[in-house]
């Protein structure tokens, strides 16, 4: 019965108790498995996610702020291969549907719509003229300037790349993404795929980088069902 289970559980020594419940705990993490989330039907029409819906809605009360811009800056000391660093981020624009849809309105609804004629191109800053004490102020400037910019989330890629070139062998590279697009959790993913795209691309080798299971949209969908009550 349950009371005499309790009670046997009651008179374990604190060692065996916390054995016990470790034991549990990791029966339940086996048995728990996160939701599969399927791919969209291309018939649906795309939808925002909450999160996503919050942010347009807050965007449209403020227009032309820079408060959901996420930067991320590095400093690059040896040789650097712009070409192939171009490469990488186009490979991660073309890969992350997300990246390049943009969110106009009809009728005061937000609207996603997958952009397939896009370009990108990274920002650069040649700096290597001025004098050495000038360069760190510049390119703090330039950074500065560059965080501050508003997406257009309507027109624009929620990616951008800005690279600033202090020497031949230093770099700053700034980069630029909105929270409607990816968020700070991204960011291992982003310069993980960036690292493989580039050393393909500096040995001439074909991208190993495996097809996304599910792009944003797909869980986008998943979660306005899932509110529904439509895939319990």
């Amino acid at each position: 019965s349950m009371s005499r289970l309790r009670e046997r559980v009651i008179s374990l020594s604190s060692d065996r108790r916390a054995l016990l419940e470790e034991r549990l705990l990791h029966a339940h993490r086996q048995r728990w498995r996160p939701p599969t989330i399927p791919r969209r039907n291309a018939s649906e029409p795309a939808l925002l996610s909450f999160g996503q819906e919050q942010m347009w809605f807050l965007d449209r009360l403020d227009p032309g702020t820079a408060t959901y811009n996420i930067p991320d800056v590095m400093r690059l000391s040896g040789t650097l291969n712009v070409e192939a660093l171009q490469a990488g981020f186009r490979s991660i624009v073309s890969r992350h549907e997300v990246l390049r849809t943009r969110i106009g309105s009809v009728d005061g609804a937000a609207i996603p719509a997958l952009n397939d004629s896009w370009e990108f191109e990274i920002r650069h800053f040649d700096l290597r003229n001025l004098p050495d004490k000038a360069k760190e102020a510049e390119a703090r400037k330039i950074i500065r300037e560059k965080v501050r910019e508003p997406f257009n989330i309507a027109q624009d890629l929620m990616l951008r790349a800005a690279l600033i070139r202090l020497r031949d062998d230093q770099h700053y590279l700034l980069v630029l993404t909105h929270h409607i697009a990816w968020d700070v959790s991204s960011r291992m993913a982003l310069y993980k795929e960036l690292s493989t795209v580039y050393q393909a691309a500096l040995n001439s080798a074909p991208t190993k980088l495996p097809e996304l299971r599910i792009q944003y949209s797909d869980f986008a969908s998943w979660q306005r069902k899932q509110l529904q009550g439509e895939i319990f």
